[in-house]
């Protein structure tokens, strides 16, 4: 990895040389619990210099001091952790053993093991829409009465509810 060299200008700004003439421009700043992060602003053959990388850090350096939050370009290029249904699921029915019947608790897990989770079993949570639920619904018309249709959604909607309320 290439050495980084400071900015003469800019404080905080720093890029590196690369092997193909091109400059990778970075930036450092501490973050809410003092760390020391480093975020790359880009490269300068996509027009990146010196001047935006210290605009950029400035950006980030106000936006943590004004509302504690870091801002939408370092948001974006962090890995978001998705959780799928099924692991709401586990958490729910874990829960939901301990205060239910019996025989109520086993017909639940059983329409979310046989008619939720083979549709939206291994999805992430946050990309389940409201047209993929009002396709799988549709998928059970022929074949059930409104009735078991009705148990299934709630099933479902149960699942989401816990998950929006208990796992953050």
């Amino acid at each position: 990895m290439a050495k980084r060299i400071k900015s003469k200008k800019y404080t905080g700004v720093y890029y590196r040389e690369l092997e193909d003439g091109d400059r990778v421009f970075e930036f450092t700043y501490k973050d809410l619990e003092g760390k020391k992060k480093w975020i790359k602003v880009g490269l300068g053959s996509h027009n990146i210099n010196e001047a935006f990388a210290n605009r950029k850090r400035i950006e980030t350096i106000s936006k943590i001091k004004l509302d504690g939050d870091e801002p939408d370009f370092i948001k974006k290029r962090k890995q978001v952790k998705k959780i799928t249904l099924n692991a709401v699921a586990n958490k729910y029915f874990a829960d939901y053993e301990s205060r239910s019947k019996p025989n109520i608790f086993k017909e639940s897990l059983f329409k979310y093991q046989n008619k939720v989770e083979p549709y939206f079993g291994k999805t992430p949570v946050i990309d389940i829409t409201k047209d993929a639920v009002v396709k799988w619904l549709n998928g059970f018309r022929e074949d059930y009465k409104q009735a078991s249709i009705n148990s299934y959604h709630a099933t479902f909607k149960a699942v989401v509810n816990y998950g929006i309320k208990e796992i953050k």
